[in-house]
């Protein structure tokens, strides 16, 4: 895959965005109805704020750190390809022979 530079930004956003269930922090449901700040739970009517749900940051964190580390192969795949055609390039040139 070769990454369009100039692009980047929606690059990144479209390979690397992701979105991840929260869990219900009594029952781990998760079907919520939610307002901007408090999602309540479908199965047994617990009310949480945001907050509350996001605490689990071993989840958001195991999905940040696999993100992460796609990335990174990504980014050090396509420098590879990239030094390689430069290297290429140079070795085709061919200069008087005495």
């Amino acid at each position: 895959m070769q990454i369009n530079y100039k692009n980047l930004g929606e690059f990144m956003e479209s390979n690397y965005n992701r979105t991840m269930e929260l869990n219900c922090p009594v029952c781990h449901g998760k079907d919520f109805d939610s307002t901007d700040n408090m999602a309540t739970c479908r199965n047994h009517r617990g009310t949480f704020t945001k907050q509350q749900l996001y605490a689990n940051r071993s989840k958001i964190n195991a999905v940040v750190e696999s993100t992460k580390k796609e990335s990174f192969n990504d980014i050090k795949t396509d420098f590879q390809k990239i030094l390689k055609k430069s290297f290429e390039s140079n070795f085709k040139i061919k200069g008087r022979q005495p």
